[in-house]
């Protein structure tokens, strides 16, 4: 752990790509086993929600490209896209919602306290074993970092109702204000959010209660660092727009010219 810190205070950037490097193989492992998890609890569990059988996938996936067709199709009448979705969730089952969602939630609060585990390993005692980290995984921090969640959905709602009551009455005044403290109001909302982030790092690596993690991120991640956490994921977005472009284009032409080449390979001219 030492080593860690010593490195984490010198070279950061070395240290950080050093211990990514050391949890790609780990990780990976991980990631199939809560993949095979969802694939074998939480998709059938969901299908049953939804009114179809636990192994009806391929029916629901088909229906649901049957709706985005038929919403696309009758974009200009909105209550004829209401009465689609109506009738698309008319069969769910109100009784298994609530499972659902709290096995949803234990689901992912574990995966976050699995992969938090094999990072505390790593860097406390050197260790990156999936299976330990697998074998610590199940345990009381699993509760607190749920009720986290919770917390967080809750001061999500709270937060947006505020922002778009005050965007309501500001509205009421002046359209063009409105507009600016809404444009302004809407980034100092996400990073306001973003200062919620090493609140479950702290549950699993500093052994906190919820409230107590949920002050020491707010302490710890200040405005600035907040903004500073929004504006890497804004130019982290629009790297991977300008890219998926690219690789569109790449393939679009590419299409292209091979339907050209088919077209002149078949005209008999």
């Amino acid at each position: 752990m030492k080593d860690y810190l010593l490195h984490f205070r010198d070279q950061a950037f070395q240290a950080s790509f050093g211990l990514y490097k050391r949890l790609i193989p780990g990780s990976f492992v991980a990631t199939l086993l809560i993949g095979l998890v969802l694939l074998l609890i939480v998709t059938p569990l969901t299908l049953l929600t939804m009114g179809y059988g636990a192994t009806d996938y391929l029916t629901y996936q088909q229906d649901l490209q049957n709706l985005q067709r038929s919403v696309l199709e009758n974009q200009q009448d909105m209550e004829a896209i209401s009465e689609l979705y109506m009738a698309q969730f008319n069969n769910v089952q109100a009784f298994l919602v609530l499972p659902l969602m709290l096995l949803v939630l234990f689901i992912y609060s574990w995966a976050s306290h699995f992969y938090l585990l094999l990072s505390d390993n790593e860097i406390r005692f050197g260790n990156s074993s999936v299976m330990q980290a697998f074998k610590q995984s199940f345990s009381p921090k699993i509760l607190s970092i749920a009720g986290f969640f919770v917390l967080y959905v809750l001061i999500q709602i709270s937060v947006s109702l505020i922002f778009g009551l005050i965007f309501f009455m500001l509205s009421s005044v002046s359209a063009v204000l409105a507009v600016l403290v809404g444009f302004v109001g809407f980034f100092v909302m996400l990073a306001f959010l973003l200062k919620f982030t090493i609140a479950i790092p702290a549950i699993v690596h500093g052994n906190m209660g919820v409230v107590q993690a949920i002050g020491f991120s707010l302490s710890r991640i200040t405005w600035k660092r907040g903004a500073m956490l929004l504006l890497m994921a804004i130019l982290s977005i629009i790297v991977l727009i300008i890219v998926a472009v690219i690789l569109g284009g790449i393939f679009g032409v590419s299409d292209s010219t091979e339907l050209t080449v088919y077209n002149a390979s078949t005209d008999p001219r």
